[in-house]
């Protein structure tokens, strides 16, 4: 599934929490992250993070990603169309 070009809830394990507090990025209570997620490629996702100077696109590496959540949206109408 593409989560590009979307925004959504990454849910991070304690190490990835760790880090990203490292990288001056906020994180909830809840381990979840929502951001907009430039792109994904093997390694991992690249979000878009506010930060105080500015908007930042930081990397998140698969090994730290419990969980994506996001709304499906719309169906796509898959078929011959009457």
């Amino acid at each position: 599934m593409n989560i590009s070009q979307r925004t959504v809830t990454v849910f991070l394990d304690s190490d990835g929490q760790a880090v990203m507090g490292l990288a001056a990025v906020k994180m909830p209570v809840s381990a979840g992250l929502t951001a907009y997620i430039q792109d994904t490629d093997d390694i991992g996702i690249w979000a878009r993070i506010d930060r105080a100077d500015g908007e930042h696109v930081i990397l998140i590496r698969w090994d730290y990603v419990l969980s994506v959540d996001f709304t499906a949206g719309e169906t796509k109408t898959v078929g011959l169309k009457p």
